[in-house]
Parts: structure tokens; sequence; C-alpha cells
């Protein structure tokens, strides 16, 4: 189904107007993820600021929001986005969370936030326990491999990597991909 038959569906949808408006900026912040564009980014951007962290569907957006200014490489903006998708499935800000601070070199603070998704257990969004995607994983493998001198972090890595596999605390799909198909199935 096209954006443009996805958009013409939330408008003829039942829901209250809010619910159509957020799920429409969803949508779009989806779309803009596609485009990989900077113009792309600000129009989310000021979409994600307007609508505020209200609800799971305004914090989607946001983590759409924050997955487009990782391709960009706009660091702060992926902070500030990933602050306001509270609401959001840990598994999605985990992942993001996780890939952009490999990307940036910075590990402890890669390694710290994996650490995290070993510590929290709450019943979250119809599943027991916070988890972290496979290409989140990889991301940051790679990137301690790249680094010289990283025997100590790829031990943290690999020790980390084992405990997550054990108690099943990842997702084998990339979380912008399934909110992708959530907002087609919509």
């Amino acid at each position: 189904m096209s954006p443009t038959e996805q958009l013409a569906l939330i408008k003829k949808s039942n829901a209250d107007r809010e619910i159509r408006d957020l799920l429409r900026q969803c949508l779009i912040s989806a779309m803009n993820f596609e485009s990989s564009s900077k113009e792309s980014l600000e129009k989310s951007k000021t979409l994600v600021r307007k609508a505020g962290d209200t609800c799971e569907i305004s914090s989607r957006s946001a983590a759409f929001t924050a997955a487009s200014a990782m391709k960009l490489k706009k660091w702060n903006d992926v902070d500030e986005m990933l602050q306001m998708a509270t609401y959001c499935p840990p598994a999605i800000t985990s992942s993001i969370r996780v890939k952009s601070l490999a990307e940036q070199s910075k590990f402890n603070e890669a390694l710290a936030e994996l650490e995290k998704v070993l510590m929290f257990e709450e019943e979250v969004f119809s599943t027991g326990n916070y988890s972290i995607s496979d290409e989140a994983l990889d991301a940051l493998c790679d990137a301690i491999k790249a680094e010289p001198e990283s025997t100590e972090k790829m031990k943290r890595f690999r020790n980390l990597q084992r405990l997550v596999t054990k108690y099943a605390r990842f997702v084998w799909k990339i979380p912008c991909q399934k909110q992708r198909k959530l907002i087609q199935n919509l």
C-alpha cells in the first residue's frame, strides 16, 4: 500500500481527530526516515516537537526521527528525539541508542546501555523484558573491532552478548522496519 493510500485510510478512519493527526505524523516520520534528507529530518523534528511526548504513537514518531538523524549523523538530534520517545517500546529506543553510540565510538556508553537491557525486567508493550536488535549488536561489535587496542571492550561486549542471547533479550527484526509494517497495517 502506498503512503498516499495509507494517508487516505487514516483520514477515513473512525478515530478521533487527535489520533488521526498522530497517525498521520507517524506515517510522515516513517516516510521521512526512508528519504534520508536533511529537509525531511527538519520536517519530522518539527512534527515531533509540536506533538510532544504524549503517547506511544508520538513516541514512535520520535523514534523514526531519531533513526533519521542517526542516518545523517546528527547526534544531538538523535539524543533529543530519543528523549521524546519515552512511550516507545524499549527495544526500539535501546537499539537506536546503542547503534548511535557505536557509530560515535562511545563504546563505554554503548556497553552501559547494553547492560541496562539486561538489568530491566518489567511488562512493557506486551514484552516481558527489555531487548535489543541484532542490528544494534552487530553495529557495536563491528565498531569495537575497528577500534585499535579494544581487547578489554571486546571481552566486555562478548560477555554481554552471551547474556543477551542466554536470556533472549534480542529481537531479530530491525525495529524501524517493524514500525513501518505496523503503520502500513493500520
